[in-house]
């Protein structure tokens, strides 16, 4: 039995694999880790093949880190925005990330370009780190969200696993700026994808309003109606009322030798009373 509810447990964790927007996210995740991990690795020694010293070049990693810790903090707060999507806010780092990157080997010829290249490159791709959860949370219900979670970090660990073996052999083959020029491709096609899972998001998020305004309109209906026949409902109790009235007065004056012939067809012919004076009747005791 613990065996059977661990497989029924994954196989309902796979379904998020037929939700489209998620399944583009994980796409998108693990081409940004494919194109980010071997600029990583190779952005030292790309510095010292373009003449900067090892020590300088060691040094555009602490650049890069702090960008990264500058990015994360102003995409959370650019992400608090209600009006601006984080989908958005994504494809947009991602996108520049990866045209800087393809336009590194132009504008890195000397340590400073280099440096102020690391700390902007640190920037919008630490941004993305934040906007990663603030996604998953937006796009998957609460009870989904260890699985979302659990494969997004796989989509990225793949990437970083494929990403710097393919690398090194880019870098025997084609040299170390058309290896950047690539991960930068692989960045800006991963920005495409989120533009198009956000073109999903709201497409879904449409759908959802227009359903809760059916639903509020179905309330509302079913409210009117229940009030008809609670009205209705009412009238017959009135209804009963007067029946009981007319007859019991008709047997005190029975009782009392006191009653008139109209009086014993009012009350033995009641029942044959139309519509129009019954209802004529239950608005004057209601009036009262």
């Amino acid at each position: 039995q613990g065996l059977k509810g661990t497989g029924i447990k994954i196989l309902d964790s796979l379904r998020l694999l037929r939700h489209k927007p998620f399944l583009i996210f994980l796409s998108v995740c693990f081409l940004w880790s494919f194109g980010e991990s071997p600029v990583m690795i190779y952005l030292p020694s790309y510095a010292v093949s373009r003449g900067t010293s090892q020590i300088q070049a060691s040094m555009l990693y602490t650049a890069m880190g702090a960008g990264s810790i500058t990015g994360r903090f102003l995409s959370g707060l650019t992400a608090s925005d209600s009006n601006i999507g984080p989908a958005i806010i994504y494809s947009g780092c991602l996108g520049i990330a990866g045209f800087l990157i393809v336009l590194s080997p132009f504008i890195t010829s000397t340590f400073s370009q280099q440096v102020v290249f690391s700390c902007l490159a640190g920037i919008y791709t630490g941004s993305l780190v934040p906007l990663s959860s603030l996604i998953v949370i937006d796009m998957l219900e609460m009870r989904e969200l260890g699985t979302g979670f659990g494969l997004i970090s796989m989509a990225q660990g793949m990437g970083s696993l494929m990403g710097p073996p393919l690398a090194s052999l880019f870098v025997t083959t084609y040299g170390y700026k058309n290896l950047f020029v690539f991960s930068g491709f692989s960045l800006l096609t991963g920005s495409l994808l989120a533009l198009l899972m956000s073109a999903f998001i709201e497409n879904t998020e449409d759908m959802e309003l227009e359903d809760q305004l059916q639903k509020s309109k179905l309330e509302n209906e079913l409210k009117k109606i229940t009030n008809t026949e609670s009205n209705q409902e009412n009238g017959f109790h009135c209804e009963e009322n007067i029946n009981k009235e007319v007859i019991e007065s008709s047997r005190m004056m029975k009782a009392n030798g006191t009653v008139s012939e109209s009086s014993r067809d009012m009350a033995d012919g009641h029942q044959h009373y139309s519509k129009e004076e019954k209802l004529g009747t239950i608005l004057e005791i209601s009036g009262k």
